[in-house]
């Protein structure tokens, strides 16, 4: 993730997604003000998480 691009355009809208079992992913994106939209299952039994800032 890239904090200077976040920083240099606030009010641009970013996607991330990670793993769903990804703990350390999802933690860092949700200390960095991201919130979570959903898990999607993108193959059988292979899921993601997304979320948007």
């Amino acid at each position: 993730m890239n904090k200077e691009l976040l920083t240099l355009y606030p009010s641009w809208r970013y996607k991330v997604s990670t793993g769903k079992d990804n703990a350390p992913a999802k933690s860092l994106y949700e200390k960095n003000g991201f919130r979570w939209l959903k898990d999607l299952e993108v193959a059988p039994g292979f899921f993601l998480s997304l979320f948007e800032k």
